[in-house]
């Protein structure tokens, strides 16, 4: 047994280089493989994501292409409603203001010397102006959408016959010197602007007894027709005056409209030296002093009164309760309508 073991030993050492160099073969084999497979792994990867960068870019240049156009068209759109919108609506402030100015001057001693009566019934009177400052919100920078003019604009408050003819001024106080004040430049514009003897004025002033109105009581002196002989203060007053203005209405539709005349302007139109009168129911501090029944007798003329030639100026004390039966929508629709 001694001398068998060294001969084993010795087979042994002859056969190990052989098999380390045969498995150092098949590393290498296995190493070239994994690496080629490898490779071509990467490759396909690397060609997915150029693949998909691709996609994606061509995606993005699509949407760039379609938002580019998108906002070419949109702009187009905007600047063609700019143009048919904004700038007419320039243009009509524009006019308004041109046209005010000739209908409704400022009160000047100048003016007051160089007034004449008017020959026809005018269309509208300025009482006020309202001031918008566009800037405040923000003004376009993209020079396509340049206004023409400075961002500041003065639009005239006008009353217009027949269609906007009534006005309601709406506090929560009595009438103050602002109030009664706005009410005297309307009736002085319309005394100012209408041919003469075509105006009547209904006063009525519950609280201030006449005082609001006196110094008009001047025109009595010259023509009692032009306010009713006096200014009317008490509940039952009202009453008969809202109900004279009420059967003046009915007499209109009936006798002069009826199915020919949309209102009493086109009546007029034609009718020449015989045109009929405009009737102004002023009242302060409604609803002082305002029955039921003389509440419902206001609306009827305020709905109904504008056609035939029937206006109100109106000054509503809102810390009032309001009379049973008010619709006051009602009395605003029919109305230019300030509140305070």
């Amino acid at each position: 047994m001694d001398h068998a073991l060294p001969a084993t030993k010795a087979c042994n050492d002859l056969q190990l280089p052989q098999v380390t160099e045969k498995s150092a073969g098949t590393i290498l084999v296995n190493l070239k493989r994994a690496e080629n497979e490898h490779t071509a792994r990467v490759a396909a990867a690397n060609a997915r994501v150029e693949a998909e960068r691709a996609a994606l870019e061509a995606a993005r240049q699509s949407a760039v292409s379609a938002g580019a156009e998108l906002e070419a068209t949109l702009g187009a759109e905007l600047e063609q409603d700019w143009q048919q919108k904004v700038l007419p609506l320039w243009q009509e402030i524009q006019r308004l203001n041109e046209t005010a100015g000739v209908s409704s001057p400022e009160w000047s001693r100048q003016s007051v010397e160089a007034w004449t009566p008017s020959p026809a019934f005018i269309p509208a009177i300025q009482f006020g102006r309202v001031e918008v400052d566009l800037s405040a919100a923000g003004v376009p920078a993209d020079p396509r959408f340049a206004l023409p003019d400075p961002p500041k604009v003065s639009v005239p408050l006008s009353l217009t016959f027949p269609e906007q003819g009534s006005l309601v001024l709406e506090t929560n106080d009595s009438g103050d010197a602002e109030v009664i004040g706005a009410m005297h430049n309307v009736l002085l514009r319309l005394l100012a602007g209408m041919p003469p003897g075509k105006l009547s004025l209904t006063l009525i002033d519950p609280v201030g007894l006449g005082e609001n109105f006196a110094g008009f009581m001047h025109l009595a002196d010259y023509e009692e027709s032009l306010i009713n002989r006096r200014i009317w203060t008490q509940r039952e007053q009202i009453e008969e005056r809202l109900a004279f203005l009420n059967e003046h209405i009915e007499k209109m539709i009936q006798m002069y409209l009826r199915n020919e005349y949309a209102t009493i302007t086109e009546y007029n139109a034609q009718a020449g030296s015989v045109a009929e009168k405009y009737h102004i129911l002023v009242v302060a501090d409604f609803p002082a002093n305002f029955s039921d029944v003389a509440v419902k007798r206001l609306q009827s003329i305020v709905s109904s009164g504008a056609r035939c030639g029937v206006f109100v100026l109106l000054h509503w004390d809102r810390r009032q309760t309001a009379p049973e039966g008010l619709v006051a929508e009602e009395l605003r629709k029919n109305s230019v309508c300030l509140r305070r």
